[in-house]
């Protein structure tokens, strides 16, 4: 058994993976849920095993609440608890939000499942392994289109606000022995999910962005991990029902 123990939807690429690392940096022993991203979770848990640390791979759709209850019940049997949950596993489609007539129910339907039923499963199951481990916290991730009229599509957008109001009521039913907090990226660059979308000009995204952000620069997975592990600390002890925005001052602004 490991003194502590965290699980990481979505944590072979992109923030994920960065929260992982992190993780693994601060000594928990972590549970890398993947869906798709098989060789990546692979060669992350090769990486993190190599540099003596302990981590679990698992797949699963975090839409089906079967999946949740297996990984859970995995780590369970592997690692004997859970202290942290961070539920960064999203997904969406390329639409623009003035492009009403091409939002139909194949784009509702997987965005709301994993972006929203997904983080419930795996609160849900999870939150009753970390009240068996004495308490803990959960940090979900959101976006900055969740409260501003930016992002990749309408079922996007709205997809995150409910993941901050799930936040919300999470973190009053869970109280005190979890804590539940959300953050809140706007831009972030280099994750798998920029540059696995066809056409994307890493460049050219930078130059459009980098310029909108008072801090002179679009945020970076390491940026976000930050944030999320504050929240994970003692530091963060009396945070809970919080969305931190992690936009470098872009929301500030009107461009």
């Amino acid at each position: 058994m490991t003194e502590k123990v965290a699980m990481i939807t979505g944590g072979a690429t992109g923030i994920g993976r960065s929260v992982t690392l992190d993780l693994v940096k601060k000594g928990y022993a972590v549970v890398v849920v993947y869906n798709t991203s098989s060789a990546k979770a692979e060669a992350l848990q090769n990486e993190i095993k190599s540099g003596g640390g302990k981590c679990l791979i698992a797949q699963a759709d975090v839409s089906v609440e079967e999946d949740a209850v297996r990984v859970v019940d995995l780590c369970e049997k592997t690692f004997g608890r859970l202290d942290v949950l961070v539920n960064s596993a999203g997904t969406t489609k390329f639409i623009p939000l003035k492009d009403l007539d091409s939002v139909h129910y194949d784009s509702w339907d997987p965005i709301m499942k994993t972006n929203v039923v997904g983080v419930f499963n795996f609160c849900r199951e999870g939150a009753k392994l970390i009240n068996k481990s004495g308490g803990g916290t959960i940090v979900n991730i959101a976006s900055l289109s969740a409260t501003r009229v930016t992002g990749s599509c309408i079922p996007y957008c709205l997809s995150k606000a409910a993941v901050v109001q799930l936040t919300k009521i999470l973190a009053v039913n869970l109280a005190p022995s979890i804590r539940v907090n959300c953050v809140s990226p706007g831009n972030v660059v280099n994750t798998d999910w920029h540059r696995d979308h066809e056409g994307f000009n890493l460049e050219a995204y930078k130059a459009k962005n980098d310029a909108k952000i008072p801090i002179g620069r679009v945020a970076t997975p390491e940026d976000v991990a930050n944030v999320v592990l504050f929240l994970t600390s003692e530091e963060a002890a009396y945070l809970n029902g919080v969305n931190i925005i992690i936009d470098g001052g872009r929301s500030e602004v009107h461009v």
